[in-house]
């Protein structure tokens, strides 16, 4: 049972124990700390902490450089730097008093101040450089604050940073930049020892970005269609999510399995919706070939160690081989094999609904039934767009789109049993 259920069903069941008389308010307390001994909630003081040293990091970027022209370079200096190191020697004192949360505000903000001190100075000394590099001069220093502190705030900004740092070399070359691996794996390590979900989740959310645009810069240059790029897409995602069950119990095992989910549904659709014929094969082929083996490992562990069903391998097969034929099936004019795609996204919707209900995750079942609805409206604007007088076109389609809202809605019921159904 995933955590948030097990806290979920094990508060109810503490709470009909204390009705009965079974154990005492005290007792039912202690019981949730030894069961979650790390679960805890940021106070209102916290995060009010937090948007104060948002407001005074933009307050101080927007003093200077209101007052830009009448302080001399020494009074530029002193107020920047003295700023920062305030900050840091604030949160330096706060750890001594035991006050935690607020000196993480106080880290927060001194790597707040550090990166307005980097573009300010760079405009003080007229540095030539590219915005990217004031980026990475920032991500670097905010990741030293992250690893000396340590800082979750700090590294949240970092991930960030990095992120942005990475999107604009990549756009500023318009090349692929895979320098980006080095500081997202040392971020990935960081977050994986605190023990941080958000920081995981930032971190996920800024490789599937970072993948996205790369994979469309490197097919780009190798002057690869878009068909070839949605499948390298497929494959990744399927990749991803295969070895999100290499292991079992792990700490983000859920998330990055419903990451791994969506991104596949997500780009097989993207897939059925491109066209044309590849112009060059060889190099793509090789690097299909790379990611096509990336999915096997990560499925042959994942069945090794028994967290997916052979159901679950064939389907990801499937899907995988799907993709790498659609280069050579998927041409504008040949609509009976785009149906034969849509027929199999939609056996994948089928497919992930079981595993949801294999697995007690509805994610799975709500997504599944969101991507057949889409999946069902696209091959109505598709197929009768241009058959049909305008109006009859809309008022059908309006109504096939409410009853299969309601046939949805009541399967899904259904399957779903009362505990996980989504209210």
């Amino acid at each position: 049972m995933r955590r948030s259920a097990y806290i979920r069903q094990l508060t109810r069941d503490i709470e009909a124990w204390i009705a009965a008389g079974l154990i005492t308010p005290q007792q039912a307390e202690q019981m949730l700390k030894t069961a979650f001994p790390g679960t805890s909630r940021q106070t209102i003081p916290f995060v009010l902490a937090m948007l104060g040293v948002i407001l005074l990091g933009f307050g101080a970027m927007t003093y200077v450089a209101a007052n830009w022209q009448g302080l001399s370079k020494l009074e530029r200096l002193i107020i920047l730097g003295g700023a920062m190191w305030a900050a840091y020697s604030t949160a330096a004192a706060l750890f001594v008093r035991k006050q935690n949360a607020y000196a993480q505000a106080a880290v927060l903000l001194g790597s707040a101040l550090f990166g307005v001190n980097i573009m300010l100075l760079g405009q003080t000394y007229h540095m030539n450089a590219q915005w990217p590099d004031g980026l990475l001069l920032w991500a670097v220093g905010t990741t030293v604050a992250a690893l000396l502190v340590p800082s979750r705030p700090a590294l949240a900004l970092a991930i960030v940073l990095f992120g942005v740092w990475s999107f604009g070399v990549t756009t500023h070359s318009d090349s692929p930049h895979l320098w980006y691996l080095l500081p997202f794996a040392l971020l990935l390590g960081l977050s994986w020892q605190l023990k941080w979900r958000p920081g995981l989740h930032l971190l996920t959310l800024s490789f599937l970005f970072w993948s996205a645009i790369n994979l469309g810069f490197f097919a780009e240059d190798m002057d690869w269609d878009e068909t070839q790029l949605f499948t390298l897409y497929v494959l990744v995602a399927v990749a991803l999510f295969a070895g999100a069950h290499m292991k079992r119990n792990y700490l983000f095992e859920t998330a990055l399995s419903r990451y791994g989910i969506f991104a596949l549904f997500f780009s097989f659709f993207l897939l059925q919706l491109s066209g044309g014929t590849p112009d060059n094969d060889s190099d793509w082929l090789l690097m299909t070939g790379l990611a096509a083996s990336l999915c096997t490992v990560a499925i042959v562990f994942a069945l090794v160690s028994d967290n997916l069903r052979l159901l679950d391998a064939g389907a990801l097969i499937l899907a995988a081989l799907a993709a790498i034929a659609a280069p050579y099936l998927i041409e504008e004019e040949l609509f009976v094999l785009r149906y034969a795609y849509s027929a199999l996204y939609i056996g994948l919707a089928v497919w992930a609904v079981d595993f949801g209900l294999e697995t007690e995750d509805r994610f799975f079942v709500n997504l599944a039934f969101t991507a057949f609805g889409i999946e069902v409206l696209w091959l109505y604007f598709s197929t009768f767009n241009t058959l049909l007088d305008q109006a009859i076109f809309f008022i059908v389609g309006g109504l096939i789109l409410i009853a299969s809202a309601l046939l949805l809605e009541r399967l899904r019921r259904r399957l779903l049993t009362p505990d996980q159904e989504a209210t």
